[in-house]
């Protein structure tokens, strides 16, 4: 539902995040240039919870069987960081932690409102009763969640996590304006170029 929202009610940075974006290349690069320095990616959501990216080089076990040797290759916490996975998997991460922050913002909320909740993903599921009641409330929560720059968040986010790193430059973007009364007032989530692409 955030994705398809997303894309569809208001023209976001979340929606130029494709292959070549500049938003998708200053986050790859910005992890790229933590993972330098030999320590994972983190950051913190915006309810401010910590998210750690545990890739690490594989490490080899040589377990000797009665039949057989077999030689095991795995992550290992000791192990330095795999660079290359920093890099390329934060992009998708950090927008699953967004949308895991939308849900249980909508969580909470459904929960004070006394409205039954479930939710597998990205999907929100309530009584029939409840649904135009859920539905105001998953757009409320996500215009409070994308009221202010994500990226900027994300930036001193990570500038507090490694001061010792000089990030660059957000990229320029127009898109990051929230129209609010769309959020609201929109129906329908057809013709979403990215609702295919969860």
């Amino acid at each position: 539902m955030c994705l398809i929202s997303f894309c569809t009610h208001i023209p976001s940075r979340r929606a130029a995040l494709h292959p070549g974006s500049t938003d998708k290349g200053w986050l790859n690069k910005s992890a790229m240039q933590i993972a330098e320095t030999g320590k994972p990616v983190k950051w913190s959501t915006p309810l401010g919870l910590p998210c750690v990216q545990p890739y690490t080089k594989n490490k080899r076990y040589n377990v000797m069987t009665p039949v057989q040797g077999v030689s095991l290759s795995c992550p290992a916490p000791e192990m330095p960081v795999n660079k290359r996975k920093q890099s390329t998997a934060f992009p998708p991460n950090f927008i699953h932690s967004q949308d895991s922050t939308h849900m249980l913002m909508t969580a909470i909320e459904c929960y004070h409102a006394g409205i039954p909740f479930a939710a597998v993903h990205d999907s929100f599921w309530t009584l029939p009763c409840h649904v135009d009641e859920m539905d105001s409330i998953i757009r409320e929560q996500f215009i409070l969640m994308y009221s202010f720059d994500v990226l900027k968040q994300l930036k001193e986010s990570f500038e507090a996590y490694n001061p010792e790193v000089k990030f660059g430059d957000l990229p320029d973007s127009d898109n990051s304006i929230l129209t609010v009364s769309e959020t609201l007032n929109t129906s329908s989530v057809e013709n979403c170029p990215l609702s295919s692409q969860n």
